[in-house]
């Protein structure tokens, strides 16, 4: 997704106050530091930005993060990257590039100018799928494809449901930088989950700030190869003004972490003048969903359908205090914490511009029920900051 902002301004992850359920991820417990590559940073004659999705190898202990050059910077590739912590207390301390690979199609050709734009990553345990947003303006189709990580070269494909992309009709498909943004394999490996960020054009429109938007998640059978499930996640609205310009607002999703096999992370990235970058997470569950692959279109017939159930992850205060928030739009786990907590770790997409930058942010994520409500912890975090007498009744 490409965002070009006029001015920079920091943005909050946005969170919800919902309690979520004892056997879920409810919350980030902790922040265990942020890396920043800079802009303009180069390794073996490439310019290592646009890391749009990000992905964890735990048997090398390495990430491959994917760039979303659409050939004007470089041929299209991934990045291999080796994370450095410190001992105690367990922090981030450093990002090292190791590797860097050309994605190629199945001829062993570079693919054409502007005809991709790798958005989202997952690993197989020997190979990538990559998923590229297209270009529809130029009539390139979005698409999911396997590469060896050893050449680069494409080794099979996943069929694009016919809903996405009509090469005949534009009024029908994916909306240009609002298509397949995110990609994550299930822990069994069978199952691979992509998703629209906003709403195909046939079925509703893009996310406002009064309104969100039906995008689709899309679920694949990797033993058949097909489709075997598409099922509607509703959008945030656009956290900003409706006074500021239309044109540079937005609200979408952009990644997907699978949890287990029905279970998954989401992660809302919105933009606004006013705000700035909004990074929203929810934990979401296709269980109860209803499977609209059947359905071409969704308009006028949302009131029918049971969307994929949401449920907020929980930042505390003291977090969202000492986090930069930027472009973020990639996540994956990391290695498990030496205090048995899961880590998390995001990327950033700094779009190659100077103002923007690629960070590696890292959190850890802890299975227990939070002891206190949160508003009584926002409130405590309040007090420390502040000092006592703060006055929790408004008045």
């Amino acid at each position: 997704m490409t965002i070009l902002p006029l001015t920079v301004t920091v943005g909050l992850i946005e969170v919800g106050i919902t309690p979520p359920s004892p056997d879920r991820i409810q919350e980030l417990t902790s922040f265990l530091g942020a890396v920043t590559i800079p802009t303009g940073f180069r390794f073996e004659d490439t310019e290592v930005g646009g890391l749009s999705g990000i992905t964890y190898n735990r048997q090398k202990d390495v990430y491959y993060a994917v760039s979303d050059s659409q050939g004007d910077r470089g041929d299209a590739r991934f990045y291999t990257l080796k994370l450095h912590w410190s001992g105690d207390p367990f922090q981030l301390e450093g990002v090292e590039v190791i590797g860097v690979r050309r994605i190629l199609d199945a001829n062993g050709e570079a693919f054409p100018l502007y005809s991709l734009d790798p958005e989202g990553i997952a690993f197989t345990g020997e190979t990538v799928w990559i998923a590229s947003e297209g270009n529809i303006a130029a009539g390139y189709p979005p698409f999911i494809k396997e590469f060896s990580l050893e050449s680069g070269r494409q080794l099979s494909e996943l069929p694009i449901p016919k809903q996405l992309f009509s090469p005949d009709n534009p009024n029908i498909g994916v909306r240009n930088n609002l298509a397949t943004e995110s990609l994550t394999l299930t822990p069994d490996g069978k199952t691979l989950f992509t998703a629209t960020e906003n709403a195909l054009i046939q079925d509703g429109p893009a996310a406002t700030v009064k309104e969100g938007s039906p995008s689709r998640i899309i679920r694949y059978n990797l033993e058949t190869g097909l489709v075997d499930g598409q099922f509607l996640y509703m959008t945030e609205a656009i956290a900003g003004s409706s006074l500021m310009s239309e044109t540079l607002q937005l609200n979408g999703l952009v990644e997907l972490l699978a949890v287990s096999e029905r279970r998954s992370l989401a992660m809302e990235r919105s933009f606004s003048l006013d705000r700035g970058f909004v990074i929203r997470l929810f934990e979401v569950s296709v269980k109860e969903a209803t499977d609209i692959r059947s359905l071409d279109s969704l308009r006028n017939q949302l009131e029918g359908i049971t969307p994929v159930s949401k449920t907020p992850v929980l930042i505390p205060p003291e977090i969202q205090a000492e986090v930069i928030w930027d472009n973020l739009e990639g996540m994956t786990f990391g290695p498990t914490l030496p205090d048995g907590r899961r880590s998390l770790i995001m990327v950033s997409d700094n779009n190659f511009h100077p103002l923007l930058h690629t960070r590696i942010v890292v959190f850890a994520i802890d299975p227990e029920y939070p002891a206190k409500p949160y508003q009584q912890r926002v409130w405590e975090w309040i007090e420390n900051f502040f000092g006592s007498g703060v006055d929790k009744t408004g008045n």
